[in-house]
């Protein structure tokens, strides 16, 4: 990881290709180079934000994802969200709303639907 790196995107329309085998690796020699990982499903950080029962402990779980240098998600995409996980998607990736402050250093993702073809 380069100093000021900020993210990428493994990407495809097929399962079974290797996205999440080619983030992985990223995020090893992340962790090889001593840089912080977290490594989750999309599905599993959501439903966490989901369960916080009080602002504050949603926003002390947001700080938590900001802590790493690298925060993973995998399977982006891989299922359709409701409302509520998509306000909570959005809240937890900050960098890429213009609000550096609370975001990790550098961002992976990894997703079997193309950017664009997401559904409402």
């Amino acid at each position: 990881m380069k100093q000021g790196a900020r993210g990428f995107f493994v990407t495809g329309t097929d399962t079974g290709v290797g996205k999440t085998l080619i983030a992985t690796n990223i995020a090893h020699q992340a962790l090889l180079a001593g840089h912080s990982v977290l490594a989750a499903t999309a599905s599993e950080l959501l439903n966490r934000l989901a369960a916080c029962e009080s602002a504050q402990a949603l926003e002390r779980r947001l700080r938590a994802l900001a802590r790493p240098d690298l925060l993973l998600v995998d399977e982006l995409g891989y299922l359709s969200y409701d409302n509520r996980y998509a306000d909570l998607l959005f809240r937890m990736f900050p960098a890429a709303w213009g609000c550096p402050t609370r975001a990790p250093r550098c961002f992976g993702h990894t997703g079997t639907r193309a950017h664009g073809r997401h559904r409402d």
